[in-house]
């Protein structure tokens, strides 16, 4: 009949509409934008205080290799009491006391705030790579969500349209009112999900405006995982426990050095009451005698915490390897899931189609139109779903890995 025809090439051209190329859909990747983005990530809280703190971490180890404050003094000596004869050998001295500690005690804590402030910014650096992950897949999400939204516009729309000719045809006593109430449902259906969508894009932007002070529109970075099989040897997490083993050796260094004697110098000149000049050099030198009940414990606690920080090094690259495998092994199973999802909706097309020209020649209902639809409508989100976690994927897995951003 003609309405039917007139109603399935309308139903025909919106789909068109409804279903755009993936390529008018895309917006290309602002490179310049982005590594703006990454500049403010650099400053964000998180990585600032890291870098700061290791920056002060590198002066204390300068600081550390420096002699203690001389002491400058004046003494009196043999002063009178009452009767007292020893006038006579009174003196007053003018002199400078410097203490040395033991040797090597400077030297291995200075190696050691060298080595937690290659830590510490060593930590800044995994800090800003696990903030850059987490802004890649945020942008993944919003920029799924756009997709989405606008396919519920269009798909909305086309609903509109066909709820307009029904009511015409209802009119014209060539329609049937469940029909339309079938309508009315799926329409609320398509609202729903748009407030969801609302709900979750708004979430979304503040985690943008968290990480980055506002909420830019901005499309996420084409990512590549790695190539070759992955390296704990390479992350951060593994790098960042051999430093804390380091700084346990640096302590155990520490300990075995305060073995050693420490001195004190002192060198005085005066003048006796008799006018005599005369002059005084003194040498101090400590004695381990207390050694079995303050530096060996020290000493052996030391060499318990850096075995313990060698084991949790093994732990470190144990979990990060089989934390990396299962990230490939998602990663792979997004990529088979995303070409699932594009022959199903290659399928469901084809049998949306057939559909329409059933119903065109009476042979089948609107709510199976409808219902083919709604299938090609979820399967389409659930492609634009699964391409933003394969995004936010290989983001999760790339920040493991070393790389000279976030210094």
């Amino acid at each position: 009949m003609l309405w039917r025809s007139l109603f399935i090439l309308v139903l025909a051209l919106l789909a068109a509409f409804s279903a755009p190329a993936r390529a008018a859909t895309e917006t290309a990747f602002d490179a310049r934008a982005f590594e703006g983005a990454l500049a403010r990530l650099k400053a964000h809280p998180e990585v600032a205080a890291s870098n700061a703190r290791a920056e002060a971490l590198s002066h204390a180890a300068d600081g550390a290799l420096g002699l203690p404050d001389p002491m400058l003094f004046i003494a009196e000596q043999d002063l009178p009491l009452g009767a007292s004869t020893s006038q006579d050998f009174e003196q007053k001295m003018l002199g400078v006391r410097q203490q040395v500690p033991a040797f090597g005690t400077r030297s291995a804590k200075a190696a050691r705030a060298t080595l937690e402030s290659r830590k510490t910014r060593l930590a800044a650096r995994y800090a800003f790579a696990r903030l850059k992950a987490r802004l890649i897949t945020t942008l993944a999400g919003l920029h799924s969500l756009k997709q989405q939204e606008r396919l519920l516009a269009a798909q909305l729309a086309l609903t509109a349209t066909e709820r307009q000719s029904l009511t015409g045809r209802i009119a014209a006593d060539r329609g049937r009112v469940s029909e339309l109430a079938a309508i009315d449902a799926e329409t609320a259906r398509i609202d729903l999900a748009r407030a969801e969508l609302d709900e979750r894009r708004h979430e979304l932007q503040e985690v943008l405006r968290s990480l980055l002070g506002d909420a830019p529109e901005l499309v996420p970075p084409p990512l590549a995982t790695l190539a070759g099989p992955p390296d704990p040897e390479r992350t951060y997490p593994v790098l960042l426990a051999a430093d804390e083993m380091a700084m346990a050796a640096a302590d155990v260094d520490l300990r075995a050095a305060e073995f050693a004697p420490a001195f004190e110098l002192q060198a005085s000149a005066g003048r006796m009451r008799n006018g005599d000049n005369s002059a005084s050099f003194m040498v101090g030198v400590s004695i381990p005698l207390w050694a079995a009940d303050s530096q060996a414990p020290n000493l052996r606690a030391a060499e318990g915490l850096r075995n313990a920080a060698a084991l949790e090094r093994d732990l470190q690259r144990r979990e990060v390897r089989t934390t990396l495998a299962h990230l490939r092994l998602q990663i792979t199973t997004s990529e088979k899931k995303s070409q699932l999802w594009s022959t199903k909706i290659t399928s469901l097309t084809g049998g949306r189609d057939a559909l329409r020209r059933d119903y065109a020649a009476g042979k089948a209902e609107l709510t199976d139109t409808l219902k083919a639809a709604r299938d090609i409508l979820d399967a389409r989100m659930a492609l634009f779903e699964e391409e933003a976690r394969h995004t936010a994927l290989i983001a999760d897995y790339n920040r493991y890995f070393v790389t000279g951003e976030g210094s």
